[in-house]
């Protein structure tokens, strides 16, 4: 063999590990089609956060909402609505796996959403009532998971009470990229995105490798008590 063919012969063996190392077979994360976010509590005296592990079927319905952290009364109103939401399945390309020169199919697979609820206290500054939020279990490496969080600031100019939901794509080495607004009341957006973009993610794996896969943020802004109309 030349030393050309062995040039190229490393350059293709080069590209086909990388290949495996962003996470072929060629992987499409299950995506939001549609659902609502549950009205912010009326009485909350506090603010909090909830982050729930969602399971996708194949068919992209929901099959399993898995509480990992809760704050009530914010933790059964987002799961509640979340079970109801519609997904694109996840996608994985396949071969059949009976010769060489197989054409891959995309096949329609199970999956793990991550749902992330970030909710203000009803106060500008300093301690509320309420509850602290709570661990109750752990998170699988199938869903993409905040290493770090902030919370939004409240803009000056709103009076009432307001929510934003953000999709992001957390790519294979935890980057944020192609974030979303699909819900949005002025003016809570700016303050929602600017926080977004503090955050730090670990990556999905799928069979133990790095995968690109969408989170879903809600921030909810309470009315401020105390705000003048």
């Amino acid at each position: 063999m030349t030393m050309r063919l062995v040039s190229q012969a490393i350059l293709v063996a080069g590209l086909m590990a990388a290949g495996l190392a962003a996470g072929q077979p060629q992987w499409t994360p299950a995506r939001y089609r549609g659902g609502e976010v549950p009205a912010l509590p009326a009485r909350a005296v506090g603010g909090g956060e909830v982050v729930l592990e969602v399971s996708v079927g194949e068919d992209g319905r929901v099959t399993e909402v898995k509480p990992l952290r809760t704050t009530a009364p914010f933790a059964e109103r987002l799961a509640a609505r979340v079970a109801e939401w519609q997904f694109s399945p996840a996608e994985e390309e396949r071969t059949s796996g009976t010769g060489r020169g197989d054409a891959p199919s995309r096949l329609a697979v199970s999956s793990k959403v991550l749902v992330v609820g970030v909710y203000r206290p009803p106060v500008l500054r300093g301690p509320t009532l309420g509850q602290v939020p709570r661990d109750v279990a752990a998170p699988s490496n199938e869903v993409a998971f905040p290493l770090a969080t902030t919370q939004p600031r409240f803009p000056p100019s709103a009076r009432d009470a307001g929510q934003v939901m953000i999709e992001a794509r957390v790519e294979a080495d935890g980057a944020v990229r192609d974030v979303s607004v699909l819900q949005a009341r002025p003016p809570f957006e700016t303050p929602a995105l600017a926080a977004l973009g503090q955050w730090s993610f670990k990556p999905a794996q799928r069979g133990g490798v790095a995968v690109p896969s969408f989170v879903y943020i809600v921030f909810g802004f309470p009315e401020i008590v105390g705000n003048a109309k």
